[in-house]
């Protein structure tokens, strides 16, 4: 198998949570979703109000599907019985744990991009290509910073990512270090809200 996102070739971590499959790469944890196809499908009864209701089960995930399947052909007797209410509470936190596991690797994902494109950035900043697009841009601003008018500018800001790498001059700003870094955190704020 090969990750779509960071070229990884392997073997995948491949983990069930009732028809929930999960499935991710060992390197950056970039998951895939997947259910269950219930090839496997078994009978099971359960009361419901002194009442027994038989439905379909898979043997692979062991959940309940479909609606309930008529009795009146079925040897009721010969169905295995399930207690509907711990059926229910292993269900219930099964899901919850699929839900806080793809919720973790989500997070160990963005951390990893986070790191591959601060890694692409720096190198992208050490390049002559953008050395002078930066000498262009601070002598295009005459040194001064353009968020406060005051400081002397030392860094440049992209104010759009759209064109990185290919940025035009214009989507380039001059800054101080205070104002660069205030704008950073303000970004990385709004980049938590959304």
């Amino acid at each position: 198998m090969k990750c779509e996102k960071c070229d990884f070739e392997g073997e995948f971590v491949i983990e069930n949570y009732a028809d929930a499959i999960i499935t991710f790469c060992k390197e950056c944890y970039h998951v895939t979703h997947s259910s269950c196809t219930h090839e496997k499908i078994g009978l099971v009864k359960y009361s419901v109000g002194g009442n027994f209701r038989v439905q379909n089960i898979c043997r692979d995930c062991k959940m309940l599907h479909g609606s309930f399947v008529k009795q009146s052909d079925k040897n009721i007797n010969e169905i295995r019985t399930i207690d509907k209410a711990k059926y229910d509470q292993w269900r219930d936190f099964t899901l919850k744990k699929h839900s806080d596991r793809t919720k973790k690797l989500n997070e160990l994902f963005q951390a990893w991009s986070k790191t591959k494109w601060l890694k692409q950035h720096t190198d992208y900043l050490n390049t002559p290509e953008w050395r002078l697009k930066r000498e262009y841009v601070l002598k295009r601003d005459n040194y001064i910073c353009q968020a406060c008018l005051l400081e002397r500018a030392t860094q440049v800001h992209h104010l759009s990512y759209d064109h990185y790498g290919k940025e035009p001059i214009f989507e380039l700003i001059s800054v101080c270090k205070s104002c660069h870094d205030a704008i950073t955190e303000m970004d990385n704020r709004k980049d938590k809200v959304y």
